[in-house]
């Protein structure tokens, strides 16, 4: 279930679940459900403002994670919708987000461009409607008050471009329709991470993508509560001239690892068994700073 939100205000959050069950980081939020919303037909919203939090006019009310032509988004507006929408959300950072992280603004999919503000500064633009984005929104945030996140949607529904069967099969699918939520992050993190497993042996490798470290020394480590996983940890002294940093860019190391699981149980459509691991990053001091469950 979603946290930071009350157990009978679940069922009103369409798709509460974490969207990525393959990486799950806490702590996070769920910003699904009701955005305000105004179509953009003469796509005049960029020079009139519309992304200023208290621009008017969004007169309508639309469900995410749904596209704008679906009925259970409320707008279903199949014939003649406007290729461009607007959407608008307050939200407030989590209690629980600790002072130290960042926080970050992720979406499962916006089809097909995405333009994002937040308190009315630009965050993130996107294009590629079946692919996640993400944006690190600390610095423009009130931590203690009220935030406003503004999308603009364009879909040209253009055979040109990556559309699969909604060109000329079914019904496009415009806008919004994948998660969107925030994340708690510390300012070293596990970025990325890749699995390889092999049979004989039985055997898992990992390399992990670390990102925003500094000079100091880290180790990484998978481990998990069943028995038959052998757990592992490598510590590394990644450098920004190692990584080969470019100027404004966030480092990036990466690292490798792997495992042995005895007697392993392979994956089949009869026995699909699957194994939950958890990979922790640490400091020099061994304090546990991120850690992603897959």
């Amino acid at each position: 279930l979603s946290q930071n939100v009350p157990a009978d205000e679940q069922a009103a959050i369409p798709r509460p679940e974490h969207p990525r069950p393959d990486a799950m980081r806490a702590p996070w939020t769920n910003l699904n459900g009701r955005w305000e919303f105004r179509f953009d037909a003469q796509d005049q919203g960029l020079a009139g403002g519309w992304e200023k939090p208290g621009a008017a006019g969004y007169n309508q009310t639309i469900v995410v994670p749904f596209p704008w032509e679906s009925e259970l988004s409320g707008i279903h507006q199949i014939q003649g919708a406007p290729k461009v929408g607007w959407y608008r959300r307050r939200f407030s950072v989590p209690k629980d987000f600790p002072p130290g992280r960042r926080v970050w603004l992720r979406f499962g999919a916006v089809d097909w461009r995405a333009d994002v503000w937040v308190n009315g500064r630009k965050v993130a633009e996107h294009e590629g409607g079946y692919t996640p984005f993400e944006a690190d929104i600390s610095d423009v945030l009130e931590r203690e008050g009220e935030n406003v996140v503004v999308v603009r949607a364009f879909d040209a529904t253009d055979p040109a471009l990556p559309t699969g069967k909604q060109v000329g099969w079914y019904t496009p699918s415009s806008g919004i329709w994948q998660t969107v939520w925030l994340e708690a992050r510390p300012q070293t993190y596990i970025a990325d991470f890749r699995i390889v497993t092999g049979i004989a042996p039985a055997s898992v490798q990992v390399k992990a993508d670390i990102a925003g470290f500094d000079q100091t020394k880290y180790q990484i480590a998978l481990k998990s509560k069943d028995p038959t996983v052998k757990g592992v940890s490598k510590t590394f002294e990644p450098t920004t001239k190692a990584a080969g940093v470019a100027p404004g860019e966030k480092p990036t190391f990466s690292v490798g690892l792997e495992s042995i699981v005895l007697d392993a149980m392979l994956w089949t459509p009869e026995t699909p068994e699957l194994y939950e691991v958890t990979l922790e990053l640490k400091d020099e001091g061994g304090k546990v700073i991120d850690s992603v469950e897959t």
